[in-house]
């Protein structure tokens, strides 16, 4: 939105005034106390005419993601080809490498979230996969 308006992103604080576990949480009792996360370096702010250009190619490229005779190689070549933004291949880039884990394609993961330059996605990649390493390919 304000890429949109021509102004500069503000901060977002969010306060909780009910923020509880319950003792049948234990996933989440067991998250590290502190987690080192790097600082997001990408920002997503466009005027309104190219933000709209912009998410139309993202909207193809994430259909073609999911078409049921996509190949590793078509994967690997979107992701290329795809002309964006900075910021938005970033993003590409993480949604290319989910859907390689998703085809059961591993192999090509590193080279996937390898192209994403944002340190914080690759951190929230890392920690993702790390949780749903082997999961079954789709079936279509």
């Amino acid at each position: 939105m304000a890429g949109w308006l021509g102004i500069a992103v503000g901060s977002y604080n969010q306060i909780s005034d009910s923020l509880h576990l319950y003792q049948t949480d234990e996933q989440i009792m067991q998250i590290e106390q502190t987690i080192s996360v790097p600082h997001n370096t990408d920002s997503l702010a466009l005027p309104k005419a190219e933000s709209d250009m912009v998410m139309q190619a993202m909207a193809r490229a994430i259909e073609r993601m999911i078409e049921p005779d996509l190949t590793a190689n078509d994967l690997s070549r979107l992701i290329l080809q795809t002309q964006l933004p900075p910021a938005y291949r970033n993003l590409l880039s993480v949604l290319g490498a989910e859907a390689a884990r998703r085809h059961g394609w591993h192999d090509r993961i590193p080279d996937l979230i390898g192209r994403c330059t944002n340190l914080t996605l690759k951190q929230a990649w890392e920690r993702w996969y790390a949780q749903y390493p082997a999961s079954i390919p789709h079936t279509h």
